[in-house]
């Protein structure tokens, strides 16, 4: 077992990378793996691409994983309007589409992370699309087919395919700040209090027991 507390977890291609102080770390059965130090104080992570990239207070960054170099490629300011960033929070990584939810400017946005430019791709609290946000967007995941984004009480669910937006209120997750998917499955976490909800056959998803006892995990 780990004598410490690892954050912001991200796997790809057969890998798992975490932080631990401000160290980008790949975990390994017998010793960590670093890849890079010194690096700013991560909120969320993903990987993919040869690359591990992260939100923080002032942007988002990348960490190349052969070189262990990180850049910074979008900076956060002060400019509270879309195709900007204030307050990073999750991200999810789909092909070159990187989605980042801003909480400041209540929106998800995509940065292509060939050009590190923001697309026209936007979910907001601004008006009544149907694209809107409540409030602080503050994670989000997929799976091979959908985008969730947890929007206080409720999941977004964006179509990758279809291209089209459903909202899914979920009970008893407001004030929840981590999200993962499956294909049939959200787990919806605060804390130390995980929420599982399976997806039934009237395709809406209901509250489901999580039977293993997380306590034996710490």
């Amino acid at each position: 077992s780990l004598n410490y507390t690892p954050s912001c977890l991200a796997y790809d291609n057969g890998s798992t990378y975490y932080f631990f102080e401000k160290t980008l770390r790949r975990f390994s059965m017998d010793t960590p793996v670093e890849i890079a130090r010194n690096l700013k104080e991560p909120r969320y992570a993903v990987a993919g691409n040869g690359y591990v990239y992260f939100s923080s207070a002032d942007g988002i960054y990348a960490v190349d994983l052969a070189t262990g170099t990180a850049s910074q490629i979008v900076t956060a300011g002060s400019v509270n309007a879309l195709s900007s960033l204030v307050s990073p929070q999750g991200l999810f990584l789909y092909g070159k589409s990187l989605y980042v939810c801003d909480s400041s400017i209540d929106a998800v946005m995509v940065i292509n992370i060939d050009t590190n430019e923001f697309t026209n791709f936007a979910i907001t609290a601004r008006g009544d699309l149907p694209n809107r946000v409540t409030s602080q967007p503050k994670a989000i995941a997929a799976n091979d087919s959908s985008l969730f984004i947890l929007d206080d009480s409720q999941v977004k669910i964006y179509d990758l395919n279809a291209k089209t937006f459903t909202a899914e209120k979920l009970e008893g997750v407001g004030g929840s700040d981590k999200i993962a998917a499956t294909a049939s499955s959200l787990l919806v976490a605060s804390g130390d209090d995980l929420n599982l909800f399976k997806l039934n056959q009237s395709g809406t998803y209901e509250r489901a027991e999580i039977l293993s006892d997380t306590a034996n995990y710490r």
